[in-house]
């Protein structure tokens, strides 16, 4: 297929942001290419935007200019952190570790978590109107997954099948417990497990969660990022 119709595919679901984005990476992030390995999935999501509260504190155009710095925040730390961003929803953006076969993506999805909650401290005290902006909750599960693009030349989306998904999703719905700050981080079991020992981190295990289509609960574990 030619760049043409790959570019005309993109522009039909996504914004001219991540057209943009494309242009600048090249070609190469285009070409649609399904991968099936282990990888680390992760989901963060926030809330906040559409508030009362931050909507009735700052106009229109200031709003839509924090939320576009927000998410171009989120996803320069998932590339820094070698995480290729998959897909980005008004209340979510889905990144997966490891599709390089780096052996540290479990070590790089959290790092990258614990990045984005300085950055994004960080952007809240450079905005006067709003010095508070929105946290976020992370889920992070590690297995086997297939990842690419489904649809015809004229509309291509952003596909991914595997457990860790859902399960990913599903942590970062879970309540955050913890009262040290409004950025939690939650492992499954099996991404605690390839996480290993690091006396920096403290997770404290939760309740199980319970995943649509599995017959067991998932073992959770939590970490909550504090920001001074």
């Amino acid at each position: 297929m030619t760049r043409e119709l790959y570019e005309r595919a993109l522009k039909c679901y996504a914004g001219q942001v991540v057209c943009a984005r494309v242009s600048e990476l090249g070609f190469d992030a285009l070409a649609p290419q399904w991968i099936t390995a282990d990888v680390t999935a992760y989901v963060q999501r926030w809330n906040g935007f559409q508030t009362t509260a931050i909507n009735e504190t700052m106009p229109a155009d200031s709003l839509l200019q924090l939320y576009s710095d927000y998410l171009n925040t989120l996803c320069r730390c998932a590339e820094e952190h070698h995480g290729r961003v998959h897909a980005v929803n008004a209340e979510c953006v889905t990144v997966y570790f490891g599709l390089d076969s780096r052996p540290d993506a479990i070590a790089d999805a959290c790092n990258c978590a614990r990045r984005c909650s300085e950055a994004v401290a960080a952007l809240g005290r450079r905005c006067p109107q709003h010095p508070t902006v929105p946290g976020f909750q992370v889920g992070i599960d590690r297995g086997p997954m297939t990842i690419g693009h489904c649809g015809s030349v004229e509309r291509l989306f952003p596909a991914a099948f595997g457990r860790p998904l859902d399960t990913a999703a599903v942590l970062s719905r879970t309540p955050v417990t913890s009262d040290r700050g409004q950025y939690g981080i939650m492992f499954s079991g099996a991404a605690r497990f390839e996480l290993g020992s690091d006396p920096a981190l403290v997770l404290t295990q939760r309740e199980s969660v319970w995943v649509k289509g599995l017959l067991e609960p998932v073992d959770c574990y939590e970490l909550a990022v504090t920001q001074e």
